[in-house]
């Protein structure tokens, strides 16, 4: 699921050119969504992993995230 999970926001993603990094801009409905569509039940455990307004350290989605602040 993860996984899965992690394609549909590398997909999602765009690349920040000043940060130089890959931006999630999906929201935990979209990705609840997902997974419902995917494999019809939702853990919210990996949905909470990945929540908009975080960056990814590379375009695929892996690594650590940062929350990035909202102005």
């Amino acid at each position: 699921m993860v996984r899965a999970v992690r394609g549909y926001v590398a997909g999602s993603a765009y690349v920040d050119t000043l940060l130089g990094e890959s931006v999630c801009v999906v929201n935990e409905h979209r990705l609840a969504g997902f997974l419902r569509w995917r494999f019809g039940v939702v853990d919210w455990r990996i949905v909470e992993l990945f929540t908009k307004g975080e960056v990814l350290s590379n375009p695929r989605g892996e690594g650590s995230l940062q929350v990035v602040e909202e102005e």
